[in-house]
């Protein structure tokens, strides 16, 4: 029976083992669907989890670059409230309260003057008593005197004997003249006070009308005080006014900016929220930040040329790139390469065109290696004189033509519309060989030498310092490879050159960049663009101009994964700037060429 049971348990167990195979395979395959289904799934949903917080961290960068220069403003306005309140505290001063200062201060000098004149009145009236008691007292010993006399003539009358008589004159003689002293005297006295009683008299009848008068004027000034008074009284109520709404502004301009400041704060803590979630889902822990211009730097724009009359598309970028400068009080150098003999005209239409950063300055390649500290002498006798020869002007061309005896052309010179020599062309057998250009000055700035058997293709070209020695001379050859040769002004060789874009380079690394780390801004659309970046001078960083991004998309997935080694960059659209925000995958500066 063991033998029969065990025999049993081994079959029974085989086909369960069996079936449970079957079973596991099974439900392992239906498990591994489950799961690629379930990966699937959450690919789909990182995938737009990534979105999300992409489009969320997008937005909320968004968000704090439109409230941050609110806040700006809004600090601004504060502060203007704030000195608003300040200035209106306290009295009115102003032209009224200076015309009642001055009001005020006659009212007090007509108050003094009228006491002066009431006091003289009073003093007036004392001299006057005074001096009639003494005309009274001068007239009483007058009489007093005259009495005398009399009494001394009556007695000399009453005596009858004639020697007494005689006798008695004598006597009085001499008293009679101390009398006629005696009158003489008090009568000049009294004279004189006779003329101090009539003017005492006059000043006295005088003083009231002036006591009248002033305080006519007193009456004046008061109703001009009172009127002053309401004046000031009722700005002093606006001003009070003006104060309390001050007050409300600033009130209120202190709740905006609290609100601001709150949402800003919530926005950057969402944003670092959002950060977190990136780096913690998906190892993304870069961002974009706006670009900051540092007023310490040194800024350079690269232009390769300034043309006379720019497209609308370069206008543009010109226009937000003075822009960007004029707002962070920066003042670049402008930096352009090309030859141009109208470079400084066309500087200053730029100027006036607001096409240029206010207080920029301008550096020419070839202006900086054709200065010399000693110019020549200018001289306008470029065209011999020969009789035999004929010289026929054209003033529809500004030009004028020589020809030899034989009708023969000699030479022709051209000027421009401000009647500046422009340059003149030499004929050899009715060829033309050689042109010679001139600068703005009249300087002889180039000499090209042309093909003989096709003018307009130039074989080489001299250029000239302004103290007349040479300092470039380029050769081209039927490929139009260039050999560019480089002399000090002793004529000795300093560098030769197989392309323009090596002596840009050889410029700006030893006369241009020389000191201070510098920021050059240079349109990445530039033809000199990549060459630059493969020759950059080391102590300079590129600030790159993105036209757009779906024709450069090379270049720009070199900046935005970090192998161009750019970490600022501007834009002219904002379509670009959100992508580059939603698709950096390093830190990097970006903004809007131009915006606010």
């Amino acid at each position: 029976m063991e033998t029969t049971s065990k025999s049993t348990d081994t079959a029974s167990t085989t086909s369960t083992n069996d079936v449970t195979l079957t079973d596991i395979v099974n439900t392992r395959s239906a498990t591994e669907n489950q799961l690629a289904d379930l990966e699937s799934q959450l690919k789909a949903v990182k995938d737009e989890l990534r979105d999300q917080l992409f489009t969320e961290r997008k937005l909320l960068l968004n968000q704090i670059n439109q409230i941050v220069p609110q806040i700006e403003a809004l600090k601004e306005d504060k502060q203007k409230d704030q000195q608003s309140v300040t200035d209106l505290q306290g009295d009115v001063e102003d032209e009224t309260t200076v015309q009642f200062g001055n009001t005020k201060q006659q009212q007090l000098r007509a108050k003094e003057q009228l006491a002066t004149v009431e006091q003289q009145q009073a003093d007036v009236a004392d001299s006057i008593a005074e001096y009639e008691k003494q005309v009274a007292g001068a007239k009483e010993e007058l009489t007093g005197y005259e009495q005398e006399e009399a009494d001394m003539v009556e007695k000399i009358k009453q005596e009858t004997d004639l020697a007494k008589m005689i006798s008695l004159a004598e006597q009085q003689k001499s008293h009679v003249q101390v009398l006629n002293a005696k009158k003489d005297d008090v009568q000049r006295q009294l004279e004189v006070v006779d003329v101090k009683l009539t003017n005492a008299q006059k000043r006295q009848s005088e003083l009231p009308k002036e006591a009248a008068n002033i305080k006519s004027k007193q009456n004046v000034l008061d109703e001009q005080l009172d009127k002053l008074q309401k004046e000031i009284d009722a700005k002093q109520a606006d001003r009070e006014k003006a104060r309390q709404a001050a007050e409300r502004r600033l009130t209120s301009t202190q709740s905006a900016l609290d609100n601001a400041q709150n949402r800003h704060q919530q926005y950057t803590t969402q944003l670092e929220n959002t950060k977190e979630k990136l780096a913690h889902y998906f190892q993304v822990t870069e961002s974009v930040n706006e670009v900051v211009l540092d007023q310490e730097a040194r800024y350079f724009v690269f232009e390769r040329n300034l043309e006379r009359t720019p497209d609308a598309e370069q206008k543009q970028i010109l226009q937000a790139t003075a822009a960007t400068f004029k707002q962070a009080q920066v003042a670049p150098t402008y930096i352009t390469v090309d030859y141009n003999d109208y470079l400084q005209a066309t500087w200053q239409d730029y100027q006036q065109q607001g096409l240029i950063a206010p207080n920029a300055q301008l550096l020419n390649l070839y202006q900086a290696l054709q200065d010399s500290d000693q110019p020549k002498a200018v001289t306008d006798n470029i065209i011999p004189q020969n009789n035999d020869w004929q010289y026929t002007k054209d003033e529809g061309t500004h030009s004028e033509l020589v020809r030899d005896q034989n009708n023969q052309p000699v030479m022709q010179l051209k000027r421009r519309d401000d009647d500046t020599l422009w340059y003149v062309l030499y004929y050899s057998q009715g060829k033309v060989i050689k042109r010679d250009v001139f600068d703005l000055e009249g300087q002889l700035s180039a000499t090209q030498y042309l093909d003989q058997n096709n003018a307009n293709r130039v074989v080489s070209e001299n250029f000239y310092r302004t103290n007349g020695s040479l300092v470039l001379v380029k050769e081209y050859n039927e490929k139009d490879k260039e050999t560019i040769q480089l002399l000090n002004e002793a004529g000795v060789l300093l560098e030769v050159f197989s392309t323009e874009n090596e002596l840009i380079i050889w410029w700006l690394k030893n006369m241009v960049f020389t000191n201070d780390h510098s920021q050059l801004l240079i349109d990445s659309g530039n033809d000199f663009y990549g060459y630059l970046t493969e020759n950059q001078p080391e102590q300079v960083d590129l600030l790159p101009i993105i036209d757009d991004l779906a024709t450069q998309a090379t270049l720009v997935n070199n900046i935005l994964t970090g192998k161009a080694g750019i970490r600022n960059l501007f834009l002219l659209q904002q379509a670009d700037y959100e992508k580059v925000i939603e698709t950096s995958q390093i830190s990097l500066n970006a903004s809007i060429l131009g915006a606010k």
